[in-house]
């Protein structure tokens, strides 16, 4: 797990909706010491992230196997389907999972980019590097263009 300075410890996966709708991520089921029978509560945080927590009156509960069940209306609000991945970001000691599409993900990297390079996130410039002219011992960063000296 990774720790968030002075916050809470994170424990992150990918994974995929089954045809039901469904997530099985033993492991995030196990950090957060969920089980099965447990009713959840959803909560749409946007179009690109969907929070997930016990309540004793939430509407659905984890599955037999611990498989966390994705209300249809918070898949359809988020476009997401049969065979998507989502990113779950677990905080076991607050008992909370958000649920993140991958272009939650895309969003995420591409800003982390733009601070870290100090330059403009784009990734929809993602592709190989045309740029013959750089030295073989620098990398580009796909999303805004900077190169930086391996070492």
């Amino acid at each position: 797990m990774a720790a968030l300075p002075g916050e809470t410890t994170m424990l992150y996966r990918i994974a995929a909706l089954d045809e039901r709708g469904r997530i099985a991520e033993q492991s995030v089921v196990n950090a957060l010491g969920w089980s099965p029978g447990e009713r959840l509560q959803f909560g749409l945080i946007s179009n690109t992230a969907i929070a997930v927590q016990p309540d004793a009156g939430g509407m659905f509960t984890l599955a037999r196997r611990s498989h966390i069940p994705l209300p249809v209306t918070a898949r359809r609000w988020c476009g997401l389907r049969t065979g998507d991945r989502v990113l779950l970001a677990a905080a076991p000691d607050h008992g909370v999972l958000v649920v993140y599409t991958m272009g939650a993900l895309d969003a995420m990297v591409a800003g982390f980019h733009a601070s870290a390079c100090g330059g403009e996130a784009s990734p929809t410039s993602l592709g190989p590097s045309r740029d013959t002219n750089r030295p073989r011992s620098s990398i580009m960063c796909p999303f805004c263009g900077a190169v930086s000296r391996r070492g």
